[in-house]
C-alpha cells in the first residue's frame, strides 16, 4: 500500500509533523461513483474522494486496477527450445476472469543426453 505524507501537521504529534495518510478502504456509490478512503496513522482523521468508477479496470481495488490471481492452466506444449502455456485468471475483487498465453524458455541442461 502507498503511504502519503500531508502538508498540515498532524494534532497528534508534539513537534508539528505532518499527516502520514494511508488508504482505508474502497465503497461503491452507485451512478458510477466511487468513495475511497483514507486515514491518518496518527490521528485517525479519515479522508473521502469521490471519483468516477467507469473509467477504472477494476472499481473494487483501491488503486483502480484488476489483481490477478492464477486459477488453472488451461494448455500447455513442449517444444524443444520453449514452452507454450495458457493460464486462466481471475481478479480476486471484482471477479472478472481472463487467458493468458505465454512462453518461457527451457534452461540448458548440462546432464542431458545428446542422440
Amino acid at each position: 500500500m502507498a503511504i502519503r505524507v500531508s502538508e498540515e501537521p498532524c494534532p497528534k504529534s508534539a513537534k508539528g509533523r505532518p499527516c502520514i495518510i494511508k488508504f482505508f478502504k474502497t465503497q461503491l456509490v452507485g451512478e458510477g461513483q466511487r468513495k475511497t478512503m483514507y486515514r491518518c496513522l496518527r490521528c485517525k482523521e479519515i479522508e473521502v474522494v469521490t471519483e468516477d468508477a467507469t473509467k477504472l479496470e477494476c472499481p473494487l481495488s483501491e488503486n483502480g486496477k484488476h489483481k490477478w490471481k492464477w486459477i488453472e492452466n488451461v494448455s500447455f506444449q513442449q517444444h524443444y527450445k520453449y514452452q507454450e502455456k495458457t493460464d486462466k485468471e481471475r481478479c480476486s475483487l471484482c471477479k472478472c476472469e481472463q487467458l493468458r498465453s505465454y512462453k518461457s524458455l527451457v534452461g540448458y541442461n548440462p546432464h542431458r543426453k545428446r542422440r
